[in-house]
């Protein structure tokens, strides 16, 4: 589903990552964490199998949110 939003990228994430499933990994990316298929260093594949960079200056913050959220699902 394609969204068509009037807002700078700054702006749009911020209203993303108050959502609990939604995590910053680049400085163009933020990803939702229930479309992820694997990580391999410093890549995360998704389920669509698109390839998005993990940046170093995220790659914390991200490990401790998918962490944190896949501790949180119910199997």
């Amino acid at each position: 589903e394609t969204f068509e939003i009037y807002a700078t990228f700054s702006e749009m994430g911020s209203q993303l990552i108050q959502h609990a499933a939604f995590v910053r990994v680049h400085r163009s990316y933020v990803i939702n964490m229930n479309y992820i298929k694997e990580i391999i260093s410093d890549d995360i594949i998704l389920t669509d199998r698109q390839h998005i960079p993990l940046s170093s200056t995220y790659a914390r913050e991200f490990k401790e949110s998918y962490l944190t959220y896949i501790g949180s699902l119910q199997f």
